[in-house]
This record gives structure tokens, sequence and C-alpha cells, in this order.
């Protein structure tokens, strides 16, 4: 948490009110409390957060479509399952896309919902249709009625995956959870958890990112190397999550990890 601070103490007056009232959904509860403690603490006027909340140029994709006439967006054809609809969520921000997501609509006489997987699609400005199509297309290819992601290797997935998008409350987060992870597992994310603990803040500048889950890592290594008997919560998964990913492209990332790697996704994809 301290080197959340000292980030978001370094960010201007614009930017500070640029991510927390545009950009909150990518924030943790935790960094969101951050940040409005650093807003009273800087007293910024109330005149500029009027700006901040009321400037198109500075407002996500999401907020601008929820502003727009909804017979100006055109739905696209193929849907996502849930997994798939995430990255998408990302690929599309990232390319200043305005859209919406909504539920698939289906049948409302199926006999049994529970056996049909929840399908989504997105809804596109006019404006940005053609933009929407090509950011898809360096990621999607059509299957069916559906889009699937061009590379499904636990390496693209990881890459692919994105802490943000993990909506989970404070008291899901620490719940503990039984795990088993192998020797050759438990021996990996010790010693990456370690490299990460040391190499953090060459890894943020080098990769452009934030070790989101920095402050659980020593805490977990801790816990892995005291006892071989052991409970880890969600916050601590995501933490190996995300050694994992910083790490994955490594000549030498052990296979163990890739395993580790693969089922943790499987585990937050479902949730």
């Amino acid at each position: 948490m301290q080197r959340l601070q000292e980030k978001i103490q370094d960010y201007s007056d614009k930017e500070l009110l640029k991510q927390y009232y545009h950009h909150s959904s990518e924030y943790t509860p935790e960094a969101l409390s951050v940040m409005q403690q650093e807003i009273a603490r800087r007293n910024i006027d109330e005149d500029a957060i009027r700006q901040q909340l009321t400037d198109p140029q500075e407002m996500s994709g999401q907020e601008r479509a929820l502003r727009n006439n909804p017979e100006d967006f055109i739905e696209f054809q193929h849907s996502f399952i849930k997994a798939d609809i995430l990255l998408a969520y990302t690929i599309l921000t990232d390319h200043e896309v305005v859209f919406f997501i909504d539920k698939k609509e289906t049948q409302e006489d199926a006999e049994d919902e529970t056996d049909t997987p929840i399908l989504f699609v997105i809804k596109v400005h006019k404006d940005y249709v053609e933009a929407a199509e090509k950011a898809l297309e360096e990621h999607f290819i059509v299957e069916g009625e559906c889009y699937a992601l061009k590379h499904q290797g636990v390496k693209d997935r990881l890459k692919a995956f994105n802490f943000h998008d993990v909506q989970i409350s404070q008291k899901a987060a620490m719940e503990q959870l039984e795990v088993t992870f192998s020797p050759s597992e438990t021996n990996s994310i010790i010693s990456l958890g370690k490299r990460l603990l040391e190499e953090a803040d060459e890894i943020e500048q080098s990769q452009q990112r934030v070790i989101f889950h920095y402050d659980t890592i020593e805490e977990l290594v801790e816990k892995l190397e005291q006892s071989d008997n052991y409970t880890l919560c969600r916050a601590e998964l995501l933490a190996i999550l995300e050694i994992a990913q910083v790490y994955c492209d490594d000549p030498d990332f052990p296979h163990s990890m890739e395993e580790t790697a693969s089922s943790l996704l499987s585990f937050f994809l479902d949730i």
C-alpha cells in the first residue's frame, strides 16, 4: 500500500481526478480509498472536480456511451463468453472506442438455463465501428456464433488477464481457501516472488505497469516458506498470478508455473 500511496502522490491534480472519476473501475477499493484521501488532503477546488466530471475528452468510452442516443449504437453480430468479454472490454477501452456491453438475449423457454452458457454482446457507437472491428481482429477470430481468442496457450491467456477486471469484495478477497501446490510449484512461486520483490521498480518501468499485489507478495512468500500446511486467500492467489504474468516471457520460466497459472486462470475466470 505504501508504494501505491507514493505513486498517487506523484500524480498531478488533473491526473489524480482523471484516474479517480473516470477510471475507478480499474482500481481496487483500497486504491480508490487512497485516491479519495489524497484528493481531500490537497483540497482540490470543486470547480476543477466538476470540470473533470463533465469533460468529454476525459471520459472513458463507457461513460461517453451512456451520454449518447442508444439508437446510434450498432450491436455486433457475434457474442463473447465471460472470459473473453473481459479481454474485449480492455482492448476496446485501450482504443478509446465508445461502446457498452450487454447480456445476450436467449430464448425464455430454454429447458434448462443452468446448461446454457452466459453470452455477452458489444454495442458500438456508429462512429467507432471500424476502429472496434480492427481492434478485435487483432486478438479474436470468429468460431460459429462467437468470438474466440486467436491464441489459447497458457502464456497468451496469462498475458491477456487483466487484474482490473477481477470484481470481488474485500471480504471475498480475504477469505481463506485450502490450496495445494506441488513442491516444484511452491519453489517456483517462492523464487519468482522474491525476485519480483527485488525487481519491482525495474519491472514497472520496463513493462510500463503497476504491480497491483506487491504488498501481498512478501507475506505470501513467508507463508509458503514456513509451512507445508497453509491456506491462502484470493488476494494471495492473485499475487501468484501476477508473479507468473510478469515473468512468463522469461526463457527460464518454469513449466510448473504454467500449470499453476492455468489452474488459477480457470478459477478466477469462472467466478
